[in-house]
């Protein structure tokens, strides 16, 4: 029970101090908003993309006999999407935050928090199935954020319209390029791998850094509602749903079942913030969503591990 604590803390601690640094750096006048919405830019256009072009390239295909719980992952991502379009117009009349909203109820940081506690509790020898998730879901969850907020933002968009944001979108564009290298069996090696690696690794820590200078407590304080539907949606509606269709339905155990619930249960992906502010939806709320469930999710994720290992799920 205690290694399940100190899992997550290590893995949640450094969101919330990185987040910490980006506003105090913007309080002592460090960094000016001109200059976050600008690095925001570079994040959303060149670094989040690069990361996504390497996880493609580096897929291991060998996993893929998992096909079954593959596509039970996907499909449950699917589902949420859809019934949290239909209950935020309950939650929120403006399109700017129900995209966020949206975005903030399907979105997980799965790359920065699934490896970790999927090693931890299964081991580093069993991360195959874990690895391959990165990147069959982290491209599905930009592609598909691409497509919602596109359609939050504009509604009378043509279907025409929309698929050609959607082709033009950096992130989408990087999938595709990575895809073509992994295929084609393009050497991803010596200086090409070095400058893209290195400028990849760096997108999650700026990210985090702009989303803590752009933070503002009084638009939290105007956001709180929003935010804790998504806080209880998110890291406990959902997880309970998804999580007991899969045990008592598919009969889904142990390094699948902490897989799926580090992608269901797990904060709000950090590239959400910066991708909603870009694309022109509620920047400040999506940032206070990420913080929120990135603190949040340090006691359910803790819940969580704790009462699946007591009932020796995982």
């Amino acid at each position: 029970m205690f290694d399940s604590l100190i899992v997550a803390v290590n893995a949640i601690f450094p969101i919330c101090i990185m987040i910490g640094i980006g506003y105090m750096l913007k309080k002592v006048g460090m960094l000016s908003r001109t200059t976050l919405k600008e690095m925001n830019k570079v994040v959303f256009k060149i670094l989040i993309p690069l990361s996504l072009m390497q996880s493609m390239i580096n897929t291991d295909l060998s996993e893929l006999n998992s096909i079954s719980f593959i596509t039970f992952t996907l499909v449950a991502i699917l589902m949420i999407i859809v019934f949290s379009m239909v209950i935020v117009k309950v939650i929120s009349k403006d399109p700017l935050k129900q995209g966020v909203i949206v975005q903030g109820l399907y979105r997980t940081n799965y790359v920065l928090l699934g490896l970790p506690i999927c090693e931890a509790l299964c081991g580093a020898d069993n991360l195959g199935l874990a690895s391959l998730m990165v990147s069959i879901v982290v491209p599905m969850y930009n592609f598909l954020a691409v497509i919602i907020l596109s359609h939050y933002v504009n509604k009378d968009a043509s279907i025409k319209d929309t698929v050609i944001e959607i082709l033009k979108n950096p992130m989408i564009t990087s999938c595709i390029i990575g895809i073509i290298i992994k295929i084609l069996g393009i050497p991803y090696t010596g200086f090409f791998k070095t400058t893209v690696s290195k400028l990849a690794g760096s997108a999650t820590p700026i990210a985090l850094l702009i989303l803590g200078g752009l933070f503002e407590f009084n638009s939290f304080k105007k956001n709180l509602k929003e935010v804790m539907s998504v806080v209880i949606g998110k890291l406990i509606i959902y997880p309970i749903i998804v999580l007991s269709i899969a045990v008592l339905m598919f009969g889904i155990r142990d390094t699948e079942l902490i897989i799926l619930l580090v992608i269901v249960a797990g904060p709000v992906a950090v590239s959400s913030a910066p991708m909603a502010d870009i694309m022109g939806l509620d920047g400040d709320l999506a940032g206070e969503i990420v913080f929120t469930t990135a603190l949040a999710c340090l006691f359910t994720l803790f819940i969580w591990i704790v009462v699946l290992k007591q009932m020796m799920l995982i």
